[in-house]
């Protein structure tokens, strides 16, 4: 996450968001994952591993050498174990967002996609329509 080059194009730090839940953190060519789902589908569960992701987006445009990848797993290890200092130079870059979400804090939350909480949802009402019957 260091600055690009001399001469290089130089991006704005980008921000991904799945829902209301902060998974990375991309400058330049360098992305980092503190959220992640397994191997890349948007419909598994997320979590936050203890050590983030790291890509070089210019060498793994496809993000699919992380540190859990039967294929890669060993060379991304060597990579993230070279590539440490990104922990603390993505710090600023957090702190400045963070920041900005106090200012302007979101106006609502996000909807999900859950089946399961759809369904708990409705159950919900059902029991208390229920129970509001046989009060009577």
């Amino acid at each position: 996450m260091r600055p690009s080059s001399v001469g290089a194009m130089h991006l704005p730090p980008g921000l991904y968001y799945d829902e209301t839940d902060l998974m990375a953190l991309r400058v330049d060519s360098w992305k980092m994952h503190i959220g992640v789902k397994k191997e890349g589908s948007w419909w598994n569960e997320k979590y936050y591993p203890s050590i983030p992701y790291f890509f070089n987006l210019a060498m793994d445009p496809m993000e699919k050498m992380d540190q859990e990848s039967h294929e890669w797993g060993p060379a991304s290890r060597k990579f993230f174990a070279h590539k440490m200092w990104a922990l603390n130079a993505s710090g600023p870059f957090i702190a400045a967002h963070l920041k900005s979400l106090m200012e302007y804090p979101p106006s609502q939350g996000s909807d999900t996609l859950s089946l399961k909480k759809a369904l708990e949802e409705v159950q919900a009402k059902m029991e208390k329509a229920a129970a509001g019957n046989s009060a009577k």
